[in-house]
């Protein structure tokens, strides 16, 4: 075998393994321990919003108990007037930094297919990916390197 049929071979074995992990996480958590089923079945795969509101930061910080009155007022303070650092109202918390990820000199771009889902699944990544969007979290891209989404499930919520 030459080295191209090999690469070609370690690129389809790779797919295959990443295709089996994702038929893998597509199962109902708690399943392999042989937990009885959620009542109802598992839940659609639709992302639940964790929203925090605005108002209700210093509500959702923990606060350590063993700080003076003074020390709290300050922590609060801070807290108050960097709130565009936190993730509240549904936006994502403000980090104004652009990062730029260093390549090798040379290095030959790896562009792997998507892994198939289904339409739920498939319809969990369109609504996440439109919200990045909106976010500017990412921005559409015509690279030439490329890796695959695919859903891990946590806490019986999907994730990308």
């Amino acid at each position: 075998m030459n080295e191209k049929e090999e690469k070609h071979s370690a690129l389809i074995k790779s797919q295959t393994d990443l295709n089996k992990k994702s038929r893998s996480d597509q199962e109902i958590p708690g399943e392999e321990y042989g937990e009885p089923p959620v009542e109802g079945g598992p839940k659609t795969a639709e992302v639940v919003e964790d929203l925090v509101s605005s108002k209700r930061l210093l509500e959702e910080v923990d606060i350590c108990k063993e700080l003076s009155a003074d020390q709290v007022d300050a922590l609060q303070q801070i807290l108050i007037r960097n709130e565009e650092a936190f993730g509240l109202d549904g936006r994502l918390g403000n980090y104004p930094e652009e990062v730029e990820i260093p390549m090798l000199p040379n290095a030959k771009p790896i562009a792997l297919p998507p892994i198939p889902l289904s339409p739920v699944n498939r319809e969990v990544v369109d609504k996440q990916i439109d919200s990045w969007l909106k976010l500017d979290v990412i921005e559409p891209s015509k690279s030439p390197w490329a890796v695959p989404v695919f859903i891990v499930w946590r806490k019986t919520k999907p994730r990308l």
